[in-house]
C-alpha cells in the first residue's frame, strides 16, 4: 500500500504582533524569506508527495518572489481566519 503525504503551508497571515513592514513569512531569515526556509524543509524530505500553500492574494507578488525554484503544487487564496483558510 502507498500513502501520499501532503503538506499545507499556511501563509496566508498579516504577521501584525510579529511587526515590520511585511508580513513575517516574507521577512529575510538568514539572508532568505522566512518562507523559503519552510518550503525548503517539506521540498526535500523523501515522504512529501504534494506541497502547497495558502496565502493573502494580496501578497501573490512576494510569494512568487519567496517561492521561486519550489515545486509548488497548488495555491490557495487564505481566508479571514486560519480555520477559513485550511
Amino acid at each position: 500500500m502507498s500513502v501520499s503525504t501532503a503538506v499545507l503551508v499556511m501563509a496566508a497571515g498579516q504577521g501584525s504582533r510579529y511587526g515590520g513592514a511585511a508580513p513575517k513569512q516574507y521577512q529575510s531569515l538568514g539572508g532568505r524569506p522566512a518562507i523559503a526556509h519552510a518550503l525548503e524543509a517539506f521540498a526535500g524530505h523523501a515522504r512529501v508527495d504534494f506541497l502547497a500553500c495558502a496565502i493573502d492574494p494580496a501578497m501573490a507578488d512576494a510569494f512568487a518572489a519567496a517561492t521561486r525554484g519550489f515545486d509548488i503544487a497548488a495555491v490557495a487564496h487564505g481566508g479571514a481566519t486560519r480555520q477559513a483558510s485550511v
